[in-house]
């Protein structure tokens, strides 16, 4: 009975030891993340040298151009070089508008380091694929259905029926009118 007693006093403390590492698990990972935006954060502000809270190209180029800040890039996972930083620039401008805030910064670096991740990897297979029938229905459009179409004189315009199947197969995908 005693033994019951003591068995079962030692696995709730091994139960309660247990929860207080998975909390203590999820804690240093928001730390880490935390002291991870924080380092982007003072990243950014060294290289937004107008102070305007904005890099443009230029700027971003030319603070890429520093070996100090392309070792600091290649520490947390990103491979920046001179010679890559426009097409850097072009994936972390989300928005396409020539310039990158803070936010976009930080969140376009955060694309690019730590592990791929199962979903990612899952969401580019099924982008892949669903490319790869698009391609494949208009291959069918240009090659099997062009041949068929005829001009008033009855002679085959393959110039014509490409742009008729074409128009056909984006109104189909697009849902356009």
């Amino acid at each position: 009975c005693v033994l019951n007693i003591v068995t079962g006093v030692f696995v709730e403390n091994a139960n309660a030891i247990t929860r207080s590492d998975a909390d203590n698990m999820v804690m240093e990972e928001l730390f880490a993340r935390e002291r991870w935006m924080e380092e982007m954060r003072a990243v950014f502000e060294l290289a937004d040298k107008d102070g305007t809270g904005a890099l443009n190209l230029e700027e971003f180029s030319a603070y890429v151009q520093d070996v100090r800040v392309q070792a600091y890039f290649r520490k947390i996972g990103l491979n920046v070089e001179k010679d890559n930083a426009r097409a850097l620039f072009s994936l972390i401008d989300l928005d396409n508008n020539g310039v990158i805030d803070l936010e976009e910064f930080v969140e376009g670096c955060a694309q690019f380091v730590g592990n791929a991740r199962q979903l990612d990897i899952a969401r580019l297979r099924r982008d892949n694929q669903q490319i790869a029938r698009q391609l494949k229905d208009l291959q069918y459009v240009l090659t099997g259905v062009a041949p068929s179409f005829r001009t008033r004189q009855g002679r085959t315009s393959t110039l014509t029926a490409s742009r008729a199947s074409l128009c056909s197969f984006r109104s189909e995908n697009t849902g356009a009118q």
